[in-house]
């Protein structure tokens, strides 16, 4: 068959690959090239039968919502269609005789009011239960499509499937990235992620607000900085050993820094740490360490959170387990919360029984293993 130039075509398939907002365009194209009125990629569940519309050119978006709300579980074209092998194409003449459709709910109110007769297509993906299936319609009284058309959509199918294919890994991708970028920005830690030339790659909301307020920690240009000098060449230290042991030139494995800062208040607590590589050919900005930057000040009531939401103490209960926790005597931990040292007994009995534990020091091995008291201090 004499297909022409389909290079332009081709490539406009490809380009849809991470913009899928360019399918219809694609879809467009296809049905002008095609003679059909239109075009539309529909996913279907074979399970359940729930289907939606994923792309369209030319189509009424009334009723490709009325698609997915109903027509999809009665639309007699998805069994035979998704019987098929990916990449084989057929027009729905060959899989139900025209009269056998136009008998069809289907037919009565979702084709014919659209002034559809008639598609060829076929399944351009298919995984587990879900398929995607490529249709491209024509209108009463256009008649069967060719042997031609039929080769050509043969033709271009193969292209169609690879680019979804692609689509689906890096949408996959994207929602990986996306959710593990949510998660450092939720952290209650500054989140730097440094290249192997120490350029910071990614900063979360909490190493932003770090850097803007000036206080300890600047970046620029040639990466994160500690703004005391000799806080800067210990922090510089562990970057380079991260950084080579990550790059495979060293055995450093970073460490914990604390930095002070100009306002006096405390210092930052710092980890570097190296990341584990994959080594490939493309690696520019590749986050090869990460620095973490703990606030002490950001962390008034943490662990005590955790002991009066799960184990139900009150506040005086709490703050006196974290003060026995980060080692503050008895007598000490009283004198702080304005309580005689019988009283602060009785509380750390009722803290025992509430806890299920019997020991000072079981006590401290419960707070230190609660998420929110390893994130405070790590």
């Amino acid at each position: 068959m004499d297909t022409g130039d389909p290079s332009d075509l081709i490539g406009r398939i490809y380009d849809t690959v991470g913009n899928e907002g360019l399918w219809p365009d694609v879809l467009k194209a296809l049905a002008g090239e095609l003679d059909a009125i239109g075009g539309v990629l529909v996913s279907t569940d074979l399970k359940s039968r729930r289907g939606r519309v994923l792309a369209s050119a030319n189509m009424d978006p009334e009723y490709l919502a009325s698609y997915g709300a109903y027509y999809a579980a009665i639309d007699p074209w998805t069994k035979p269609y998704s019987a098929m092998q990916p990449g084989c194409i057929a027009s729905t003449d060959e899989r139900m005789p025209q009269k056998e459709l136009e008998q069809t709910e289907f037919y009565a109110d979702w084709l014919r009011p659209q002034g559809i007769s008639r598609s060829i297509g076929g399944v351009v993906f298919k995984e587990g239960g879900k398929v995607i299936r490529l249709g491209l319609p024509r209108g009463e009284g256009q008649g069967e499509f060719e042997k031609s058309v039929h080769d050509r959509v043969c033709f271009l199918a193969p292209h169609i499937q690879r680019a979804l294919q692609l689509q689906i890994r890096f949408s996959n991708t994207n929602r990986v990235l996306d959710a593990s970028s949510d998660l450092l920005e939720r952290l209650p830690f500054g989140v730097f992620l440094v290249d192997e030339g120490g350029r910071v790659v990614f900063l979360s909301r909490t190493a932003g607000d770090m850097i803007g307020a000036g206080d300890g920690l600047t970046l620029n240009g040639e990466g994160l900085h500690a703004l005391k000098s000799t806080d800067d060449d210990a922090l510089q230290r562990l970057l380079r050993d991260a950084l080579d042991a990550a790059c495979g030139v060293g055995q450093g494995a970073g460490g914990s820094l604390v930095l002070s800062r100009s306002s006096g208040r405390r210092s930052y607590q710092v980890m570097v740490t190296p990341l584990p590589q994959r080594r490939g050919i493309f690696n520019w900005e590749q986050p090869v360490a990460a620095v973490l930057v703990s606030d002490p000040e950001a962390w008034p009531d943490s662990p005590r959170n955790v002991l009066t939401g799960v184990y139900g103490l009150t506040p005086r209960e709490a703050a006196l387990a974290e003060l026995l926790v980060i080692g503050d005597s008895m007598k000490s931990a009283a004198e702080q919360l304005g309580i005689t040292r019988d009283a602060a007994g009785k509380d750390l009995q009722r803290i025992y029984r509430k806890t299920g534990v019997t020991r000072q020091a079981e006590l401290v091995a419960l707070m230190l293993s609660s998420p929110e008291w390893m994130l405070r201090n790590n």
